[in-house]
């Protein structure tokens, strides 16, 4: 072999042995539990703001396109008895151009909606809502392949 040909041969073995880890260094997209009083910003001439609670999260879902774009996706439930509430999103290409998109609602009646863009790869995921916690708090898991 030459050694042009062998440090090619050599840098394919090290990109192929890298994939999996890159893969795996993709966190799998969360909604953060709760927005502190200090990430709570708002601006009214005159008026000076006050938060005096965190807001937590209380819904998750899915849509076609950044938040004013106003796609939110439906999803399929798929409770089954004795488990937890989830809904499952299957992505394909028609429809999104604009991206996949974790939203990430807080407080009562989700007044506050975080959005994310999740990797165009992503072809499904699956959110379950958990029991809430003994304060009202609620649990949600987000999985994604």
């Amino acid at each position: 072999m030459t050694t042009s040909l062998l440090a090619q041969v050599s840098l394919a073995a090290v990109l192929l042995a890298a994939a999996p880890l890159a893969m795996a260094a993709v966190p799998p997209p969360e909604c953060p539990a709760q927005l502190s009083p200090a990430s709570i910003h708002v601006q009214s001439p005159g008026w000076t703001p006050y938060v005096q609670y965190p807001l937590y999260l209380a819904s998750a879902g899915m849509s076609a396109g950044p938040p004013e774009s106003l796609a939110v996706l439906r999803g399929e439930q798929v409770n089954r008895k004795g488990q937890p509430e989830s809904t499952r999103y299957v992505f394909g290409d028609v429809g999104m151009e604009q991206g996949r998109w974790l939203d990430c609602g807080y407080g009562s009646d989700s007044p506050i909606t975080l959005s994310r863009r999740l990797d165009d790869t992503i072809k499904e995921c699956v959110i379950t809502y958990l029991k809430r916690s003994r304060d009202g708090r609620q649990g949600i898991t987000i999985r994604c392949k």
